[in-house]
């Protein structure tokens, strides 16, 4: 394997575990809402398997093509994994919030009498809410993860010609 495909499966492999994590994290305090039931949890995916979707697969699967592009990136090209761990965590929750929001603007939102308004209920509030609720997990992942890439270049591509 050369250096270019590694350096992508590394940062593929970080990326989309992160996102992973997340994903069962809002499970957790979904979980915890509604008071530990899992019901609660199958009933909201039985209700939205669209949002359920997107969740478990789209959202790791933005996190797998923007994992290796930043594999590459921090890796290879020796940009600042600190810098873009974290805004690349945010970019991909807000890529997959933006998909799983347009799910509910076309599906409830642009029936309304105010698309304006719908577009603020359905697109805006969502992102807005978790840039404030899940900033602070995502900065910290975004961290985490940082650091996983500065020891893979170490470990995986100091030595490598």
């Amino acid at each position: 394997m050369d250096r270019e495909q590694l350096a992508a499966r590394i940062g593929s492999r970080y990326v989309r575990n992160s996102m992973f994590v997340g994903t069962g994290l809002v499970a957790l305090i979904f979980l915890l809402i509604s008071e530990g039931k899992p019901e609660a949890l199958l009933d909201l995916l039985k209700d939205w398997p669209a949002q359920a979707f997107i969740c478990v697969v789209i959202g790791p699967l933005i996190g797998h093509f923007a994992g290796a592009w930043a594999g590459k990136k921090i890796l290879l090209h020796r940009w600042n994994a600190w810098l873009v761990s974290p805004l690349l965590g945010f970019a991909c929750v807000w890529a997959t919030t933006f998909v799983f929001s347009l799910v509910a603007y076309f599906d409830e939102g642009i029936h309304g009498s105010y698309p304006e308004e719908a577009a603020r209920d359905y697109i805006l509030r969502p992102m807005l809410s978790v840039t404030i609720f899940g900033g602070l997990f995502i900065l910290i992942t975004g961290l985490v993860m940082a650091g996983f890439f500065e020891r893979a270049r170490r470990r995986h591509l100091s030595a490598r010609p």
